[in-house]
């Protein structure tokens, strides 16, 4: 990926970021709240352009992002650069409880702007580590994700990371797609 300016803002993966360039050259976790949030348009673009075609419309998300209601939604800054974004729940739920994944946080969206890049494998880390930081400071110990079948390689990618499958459904969020929901349980508390 060479994402470049363009006047003031930044391009990645065709979406455009505005912000001020950051001088640091390490990861930095920006977060996106509130409807006066310079990044909201490239959220949207972002989830229309790769969260959507794996589960349905998304506008009631977006709406709850640009009102900071009950999720932290946070991209990833390497450098100068946008690389990806989180989004996670802010407190623990019992909603998949009929199959043991209780007082659980759920990380809603994790996705890496080019996952052709190289470092996506530790982009996808970066970003769940943030999660991880999250809920050790919160003291929860279990964490859950909702993955389609369309996305194999987020299923690899999380149960390399500990979690396992604990179900499966069929036309949950997207009408004809398999979806499985991933549990960590007992995540290590710093």
């Amino acid at each position: 990926m060479n994402p470049l300016y363009v006047s003031s803002s930044l391009s990645c993966h065709g979406f455009c970021y505005f912000q001020t360039p950051i001088k640091r050259q390490k990861d930095y976790f920006y977060p996106v709240k509130g409807n006066d949030s310079k990044y909201l348009p490239s959220i949207k673009n972002l989830f229309e352009n790769s969260v959507e075609s794996l589960y349905k419309d998304q506008a009631s998300t977006l709406e709850k992002i640009a009102r900071g209601e009950d999720r932290n939604s946070e991209l990833l800054i390497r450098g100068k650069y946008p690389e990806g974004l989180v989004i996670y729940k802010t407190e623990p739920s019992d909603e998949y409880s009929n199959y043991g994944v209780k007082e659980s946080l759920e990380i809603k969206t994790l996705v890496v702007c080019d996952p052709n890049a190289n470092s996506s494998s530790y982009l996808k880390t970066a970003l769940l580590k943030r999660v991880d930081q999250y809920a050790n400071n919160k003291k929860i110990l279990n964490q859950h994700v909702i993955v389609s079948e369309k996305a194999p390689a987020d299923q690899d990618f999380f149960q390399k990371k500990g979690f396992e499958c604990v179900a499966e459904w069929q036309n949950q969020h997207l009408l004809g797609c398999k979806e499985k929901l991933f549990s960590k349980k007992n995540v290590t508390i710093l």
